[in-house]
């Protein structure tokens, strides 16, 4: 399966400090769930400066050359996966705006806000983590944060889908995402204290 379309997050100093690496993981999460099993696939790597500091976190779509400014949070990670999806018709199918089949209350709402919070809190510091040189006493208490930050997560998303069996499936795919890209920092963590040792 060859990647025919790429999404370039900027990785440059000023973007990551406004969570650039959080962008990285939110899209790649979003395009996990909501890619159609086809031979186009979207490919989100890491990019390098582009001198629009003042506009990031920046994102390119090198097939189309759109360029998506701000890109500060969840919704706005959705803003570019719908973009996409609208000028791309059979990359995605239709989750990536799909909320639950019924109007949500306003209490499900509030849940599912905190949830999207705690999802980006958790991207942002396992971004930081990758990046960080802190020494492992710090990087091992911010992992412990980011799974207490995962599971509290999960349980607002557990919650609010509790009556719409898709979302609730949903749900369940992306803690198992998110921890499995915990696990992968974690081990990386050892790697690298293991070389800082010798």
């Amino acid at each position: 399966m060859t990647t025919r379309h790429r999404l370039e997050v900027c990785q440059g100093p000023d973007c990551f400090g406004s969570g650039g690496g959080a962008v990285l993981l939110e899209l790649e999460e979003l395009a996990q769930e909501t890619l159609v099993a086809s031979s186009e696939t979207v490919g989100i790597v890491r990019g390098g400066c582009r001198n629009n500091c003042t506009m990031g976190p920046n994102v390119y779509y090198w097939n189309d050359e759109q360029h998506f400014t701000k890109v500060k949070g969840p919704a706005e990670c959705a803003h570019v996966v719908q973009q996409l999806q609208q000028s791309q018709q059979s990359l995605f199918d239709g989750a990536a705006g799909a909320g639950p089949s019924s109007t949500p209350s306003m209490a499900t709402k509030m849940m599912l806000r905190r949830a999207e919070r705690q999802r980006w809190q958790c991207w942002r510091d396992m971004a930081r983590i990758q990046a960080a040189s802190s020494g492992t006493n710090r990087r091992n208490s911010i992992m412990e944060e980011i799974q207490k930050s995962i599971d509290e997560c999960t349980a607002l998303e557990l919650r609010a889908f509790k009556n719409d069996a898709l979302l609730l499936a949903r749900a369940t795919r992306r803690q198992q995402r998110m921890q499995q890209k915990l696990e992968e920092i974690k081990k990386a963590t050892i790697r690298s204290s293991r070389t800082d040792e010798t």
